[in-house]
Formats: structure tokens, C-alpha cells, sequence
């Protein structure tokens, strides 16, 4: 991965990239009426917040910025009893930021106006605007890469969404006096950790002035600037540079005669048969110096519950059924108790690479514990960190761990190109397989031979060379 030196304050306000972000300027935490102030809080620092929230609006509108109204809700069914206590200790009632109510609403002088293109208003339910939300969403298909926080309460939900910014690799900037709590020592203490830990506190004026002085009227969210950095051809997509080869399972268990499933009777011919295409595709990727991701799957009791993908003995083509309720349950006691039909047990020889698919030492090795590489793993993370846009998918099963982690890298904005000949499924599931391919070809990937991959990475290798 490269190294970039830090940016420049500039560079981080570029009004291409960077989105003011309004956290949860409602009555019930801001009005004299409100509950917060009902309940004994000192709302009266607001009042100065809301006016240099205003000012920073008026910039973010005048300079065509991506402005994100951060709406708290907690009806009753989002409130969870841990939250419901919280409400209750600190407040000392229940029923915060109800849809309807005085409390929920904006406070004066903070007006979204959704019908703007670069308005959007995103509702939460936690303290922090990442969890359960569509924020994240909202931010990467825009471009947006820093996020000025501005809102209350400085201590707690600010602080909160920008913490989870940091985790998803955007820089943070905290508008100095555009952020207010109740308690002083608590403001000044949150903004000297976020200065130290997260990203610089900065006056209001100087982040405007920075705004204004910008050059250029591009900006991400423009829906011409959106499709100029469109990736449409399969060579610009799979550009080396911004792509990763995720090989997924390739593992004894599923690859190998003595394998979990082969011993129970499952053929694999159509798996050993990808096998020598794998090796070859993953040969121009090292060759070709694009990133390697080696998914490893690995199961076991530790991670094991009624949704995991453990097997159960059935009479069925495979024999064994991955749904309690297909299993042969009148000759099986289900339990969960290891049964000889669980794959990638920890420590064993089916967990291992097969042959040939040794991870070199500076490619990465995720393990996951259900089909998708995405679920509970660090593999977005590790996309994020390296600048990858495009995802080239190999491995097994097709219509199981390969087909579940293309869907999920679409969802997650990532270009998907499925290497056709180098996915494969078991024997019993061919139609299955058949029926994957067409599934991702319509609606999630590009679904190509190996060779048109080899050939594009080629090509760059040629240019870069010349």
C-alpha cells in the first residue's frame, strides 16, 4: 500500500470531498422547552451553536458542499431497554426525539430543504449517526471524504459519529464553536481528545474562509461529476492499482478428494477442474501487482449457531443438508456436536490452502466464519485502507460463498468481476452453478473468462512499462 503525506487543511475542506455534517440540532436538546432542558440541562450554549451552524449552512450552500442534517428518532420500536435506562437515568423520563412531537423538529434557524440535491437528511436511532443508518452510504456515493461535525452534544453523540468516521477512513474536522453540550468541562474536554485523537478543532470562520477561497465548481455529488469517473470498460475497471483478487475457500475441505465433502459422497470434479485456471489467474495477479486477499473460511463451535453453515447428515445428493430443516432428523439427534459434516475446523489439514494457493507473505489472509467474506471480517476495512474500487472474485462455491460475497461487495459500491472459469460448484449443484452465474452476470457483476482479466492486466503492464 502507498503512503501519502498528511493533507493540508485545504486539501481536507476541498469542497469536492468534504460534507458539513448538522448532528441532531432538535428542540428536545436545543429549546428552552425541550426535554433536555425539562430535565434540568443547561441549553443555553446552544444558542450561540445554532447561530455559527447557521453561518456554516449558508458557506456550505453558497459553495454547493454536501450539507448531512443528522435527525434523531427513538420511538418505541428502536428503543432497546439498555437505551430506554439511559433515557430515564440522564433525563428522567422516557420517549426522546418522538416522530410528531415539538421535540423532534429542527431547531430555528436550521431548515434542511431535501429538494436541494446536495441536502440530505439522515435519521438515527443511537448516539452515533454510523450505527443503523444510511450515512455511510450517503457520504461514499458522494465522494465524500471529510466530515466537518458540527451539533450536539459535543461529548456524546458528535463525538460518537465522528469516532465511527475515523474507523471508516474519513478524515475528521470538528468546527470549534459550532458544536455545544450542557456541561463546559465535558465540551472542552471532548474537543482537547478530539484534537489529540481524531482530527483538528477549527474555528468556524477559518473552515469558511477555507470554502470560500476554494477554486473550481466541480463537486462529487454532481451527477456529471459521478459519471465522468465512471469505470465502464472491463480494462479500466480491473486497472491494478485500485483492484483486488479475492480468492474465496480455496481450501482442502472443499478442493481435495479427502475432503469433508468429498468423503461423504459429494463429487468435485467440476471444482478440480477450476483448480489449474485459479492458479493461473492468481499467477498474473502477482504478476501484475494487484492486491491479494486470500479468504479463508474456518468454523467451528466457537463461532457455531443455528445460522452458521454447519451440515447435518440427509439422504439427499450431497449427504448432508446445511438447513436443520432438510436433515434426517429420524436418524440424527441434531445437536451440535461436531458429526464429521463440518468443514474448516480450526487447526485441521481441511482448513489448510490447497496446493498452490499458499498466501505469499505480503498477501492478506481473512478468515471468516459464514458465507459472505464481508460478514463480521475486516475484509471492507482492508478494502478501504488500500483504495480498492474493483473486486475480481475466484473460488468455491460459486453458488454459495462466492455468490454471497459478490452481493455483497455490489452493495457496498465496489465494482464485482467474477472470473467465470474460475468459480466453480460441486457436482450435485451444477444447475446451481449455472443459475449463479446468470443471478451475478444480471444484476451484480461481470461475469468473464479468466483470459479477458489476464489480457487487461497485460495491457497495463505494458503501458505502465513504457
Amino acid at each position: 500500500m502507498e503512503t501519502t503525506a498528511p493533507l493540508s487543511l485545504s486539501e481536507k475542506l476541498d469542497p469536492r470531498s468534504s460534507a458539513l455534517i448538522v448532528v441532531d440540532v432538535q428542540n428536545d436538546f436545543c429549546h428552552p422547552e425541550g426535554l433536555c432542558a425539562q430535565a434540568g440541562a443547561d441549553v443555553s450554549p446552544a444558542i450561540g451553536m445554532i447561530e455559527n451552524i447557521r453561518k456554516m449552512v449558508d458557506a456550505a450552500r453558497a459553495g454547493g458542499i454536501l450539507i448531512v442534517y443528522i435527525r434523531s428518532n427513538y420511538d418505541p420500536p428502536v428503543l432497546s431497554p439498555a437505551l430506554a435506562e439511559w433515557q430515564m437515568a440522564r433525563r428522567g423520563h422516557i420517549g426522546l426525539c418522538l416522530e410528531g412531537s415539538h421535540g423532534i423538529e429542527f431547531a430555528d434557524g436550521i431548515a434542511p430543504n431535501e429538494e436541494e440535491p446536495n441536502e440530505v437528511i439522515v435519521e438515527k436511532h443511537r448516539f452515533s449517526a454510523f450505527w443503523g443508518t444510511r450515512l455511510d452510504l450517503v457520504l461514499r456515493s458522494n465522494g465524500i471524504k471529510t466530515m466537518v461535525m458540527t451539533g450536539i452534544a459535543t461529548d456524546c453523540c458528535v463525538e460518537s459519529t465522528l469516532r465511527d468516521g475515523l474507523s471508516r477512513d474519513y478524515h475528521i474536522i470538528e468546527a470549534k464553536e459550532a458544536t455545544s453540550t450542557y456541561n463546559p468541562n465535558s465540551h472542552d474536554g471532548s474537543q482537547t481528545v478530539v484534537a489529540a485523537q481524531f482530527g483538528p478543532v477549527v474555528p468556524v470562520a477559518r473552515i469558511i474562509e477555507v470554502w470560500n477561497a476554494a477554486e473550481g465548481n466541480a463537486r462529487n455529488w454532481q451527477l456529471a461529476v459521478k459519471s465522468a469517473g465512471m469505470l465502464r470498460t472491463l480494462r479500466d475497471q480491473v486497472e491494478p492499482r485500485h483492484t483486488a483478487v479475492i480468492l474465496v475457500d480455496i481450501q482442502n475441505d472443499f478442493c481435495d478428494e479427502q475432503g469433508v465433502f468429498p468423503r461423504r459422497g459429494t463429487g468435485i470434479e467440476a471444482i478440480k477442474a477450476a483448480l489449474p485456471k485459479m492458479r493461473a489467474l492468481l499467477a498474473e495477479a502477482r504478476k501484475c501487482g494487484s492486491l491479494i486477499v486470500h479468504i479463508q473460511a474456518q468454523y467451528g463451535l466457537k463461532v457455531r449457531n443455528v445460522g452458521a453453515p454447519h451440515g447435518y447428515p440427509s439422504h439427499g445428493p450431497d449427504g448432508i443438508c446445511s438447513i436443520l430443516a432438510g436433515a434426517e432428523f429420524d436418524e440424527y439427534e441434531p445437536s451440535f456436536d461436531d458429526v464429521g459434516s463440518e468443514p474448516c475446523l480450526p487447526n485441521t489439514w481441511g482448513e489448510k490452502p490447497t496446493p498452490g494457493f499458499e498466501p505469499l507473505p505480503d498477501e492478506i489472509v481473512i478468515r471468516k466464519h459464514r458465507y459472505s467474506a464481508f460478514l463480521d471480517t475486516r475484509l471492507e476495512t482492508v478494502l478501504r485502507a488500500h483504495g480498492i474500487r474493483t473486486v475480481v472474485l475466484l473460488g468455491v462455491t460459486s453458488n454459495g460463498c462466492v455468490e454471497t460475497t459478490a452481493r455483497d461487495a455490489a452493495d457496498r459500491d465496489y465494482y464485482v468481476v467474477v472470473a467465470s472459469d474460475c468459480v466453480a460448484a460441486r457436482d450435485a449443484h451444477a444447475a446451481l452453478h449455472d443459475g449463479a452465474m446468470k443471478t451475478l452476470a444480471t444484476h451484480f457483476a461481470q461475469v468473464v473468462p479468466s483470459a479477458e482479466i489476464a489480457q487487461a492486466w497485460a495491457e497495463h503492464t505494458i503501458v505502465a512499462a513504457a
